[in-house]
């Protein structure tokens, strides 16, 4: 077992460090040795136990990145320098494995990209071409049926690509300890803050004007982005407004559709009760894994949603497969910084991550707006930038 392995190789060191007559040398090259296979087993641990059809071992530039993480460049052998692929300002790429699993855990911590269609890119930006609908009609030709048609009008539009920096320290004694789980701490550490940020922008994101994907609630003179359904009510939320909420979505796009609420609204949810037999309306899910569901849709959290008080955009329903793509720009990079904290007795990490994100279907999706008629939300902001609950809308 991996586990028992690590296990002996910590009890080994620390064995050895305490024997007398060894020299700092002899220390030095004991600890490499044993922290090098420590990060081929932390490789193994982490791989996923099934699907994986490459060889056990770890690439040999995984088995450098992770002893670069942990003993810096000046730790590394000429030849293994080699095996790093370093940009201009000195940040190293990392591994595709190691990527992949920051990839495979991020839909665990958010909601959008569970729901979204993600799609992998190479460049800065992706142009968007779309067109209109084309009309068709029942009928036969030779018997007098007219012939829909319509002007076919072409668009394009471009997706940026915006930069996400991370910065996570770890204490130097910490990092050269042989126990330490090098892959898990970078990948956890990470993927959680990554996955913070990206969902609020994936939500309330400004655009590219404001180096931001461009979220649900984005829209501007050029993309007016989703519509706002009206409620029935002002201020309050009714089970009426759910409903008009949901039959406002095309039915093509309604049967995949799922509710998202921030958790304060979810409560509000989950006491409305039907006026006939004061039975909930919210039916709790019954199979672990799967989400309650409010007249039989799926509902989720995120609380970057705007609170029922803040009227407009409290709640989302729609087809976000079909609406929302991220585009995930492959090449994460991250940088080891070992003098910015070396008087803290730390090593930093500086990761460099790239995502960008757009609706692409405005009808697939709609938002609830418990504003009053006289003040419709406006799309947009100041550049285009709007979001609701994020100073736009």
């Amino acid at each position: 077992m991996e586990i028992d392995e690590l296990q002996r190789l910590v009890k080994e060191l620390r064995d050895k460090v305490e024997e007398k007559g060894r020299t700092e040398a002899e220390l030095k090259e004991l600890q490499e040795k044993l922290n090098a296979r420590i990060d081929e087993l932390e490789a193994k641990l982490m791989r996923p136990p099934l699907g994986e059809t490459k060889s056990v071992e770890p690439s040999e530039t995984k088995r450098v990145f992770f002893k670069y993480l942990r003993n810096g460049k000046a730790g590394l052998a000429p030849e293994e320098r080699k095996a790093l692929v370093e940009s201009s300002n000195g940040q190293i790429l990392v591994p595709e494995e190691v990527e992949a699993e920051l990839y495979r855990q991020l839909p665990t911590l958010t909601v959008i990209r569970q729901l979204a269609t993600v799609k992998q890119v190479r460049s800065d930006r992706v142009r968007r071409r779309g067109i209109n609908e084309v009309k068709v009609g029942w009928g036969k030709l030779e018997l007098n049926a007219q012939l829909e048609s319509d002007n076919l009008q072409a668009s394009e539009r471009y997706t940026y690509i915006e930069d996400l920096y991370g910065l996570a320290t770890v204490g130097e004694d910490e990092l050269m300890d042989t126990d330490v789980n090098l892959q898990r701490f970078i990948t956890d550490s990470f993927a959680r803050v990554i996955a913070e940020k990206e969902e609020e922008a994936f939500i309330n994101g400004h655009g590219h004007t404001y180096s931001e994907p461009e979220g649900i609630f984005y829209g501007d003179q050029f993309f007016p982005g989703i519509e706002f359904v009206k409620s029935t009510t002002h201020g309050v939320l009714t089970a009426d407004d759910i409903l008009k909420l949901i039959y406002a979505v095309p039915a093509q796009y309604r049967m995949n559709g799922t509710l998202l609420v921030n958790s304060k609204t979810e409560y509000a949810m989950r006491i409305m009760k039907d006026t006939v037999n004061g039975q909930y309306l919210w039916q709790p899910s019954l199979q672990a894994g799967r989400p309650a569901t409010f007249a039989g849709y799926p509902v989720l959290n995120s609380e970057f949603i705007p609170n029922i008080e803040d009227k407009v955009g409290v709640a989302i329903f729609g087809d976000f497969k079909s609406g929302y793509v991220i585009y995930d720009r492959l090449g994460i990079t991250i940088q080891r910084l070992d003098e910015l904290f070396a008087t803290q007795g730390l090593v930093g990490f500086k990761a460099h991550f790239r995502v960008g994100a757009a609706v692409v279907r405005p009808d697939a999706i709609k938002a609830l707006d418990l504003s009053p008629e006289t003040t419709p939300p406006t799309q947009g902001g100041e550049q285009g930038g709007g979001g609701a609950g994020g100073g736009g809308q």
